[in-house]
């Protein structure tokens, strides 16, 4: 597995449709769920555990509507972490895993 970097850019390229509702910076709750889908189904496909994905993603699945670079970053943090754990040794995984749960939305 490599362990480079997503870019910001990378992470709005894997949505397939708008993220924001035209005229507006504000990403819908609806569009953070299906961008969730397809950044998650990426993760699954570069073969990151879902035990690594569910900590890093599951607090980002009950967000309010979000300024798009908020969403954006925030994403992005955690596509990140993501594959870093997974590429990391099982015992610095185990230990980044458990110390993942103080990742929430918005904090």
């Amino acid at each position: 597995m490599t362990t480079s970097a997503a870019t910001r850019d990378d992470l709005v390229a894997m949505a397939t449709f708008p993220l924001t509702r035209p005229g507006e910076n504000t990403v819908p709750i609806r569009m953070q769920t299906e961008h969730l889908a397809a950044v998650e189904s990426n993760l699954d496909q570069r073969g990151v555990p879902a035990e690594i994905v569910e900590k890093y993603f599951l607090g980002l699945h009950r967000c309010d509507e979000l300024p798009l670079e908020l969403w954006i970053g925030m994403i992005t943090d955690a596509y990140n972490l993501a594959t870093a754990t997974a590429a990391a040794p099982s015992y610095v995984a185990a230990l980044a895993i458990e110390g993942s749960s103080y990742l929430r939305c918005g904090q």
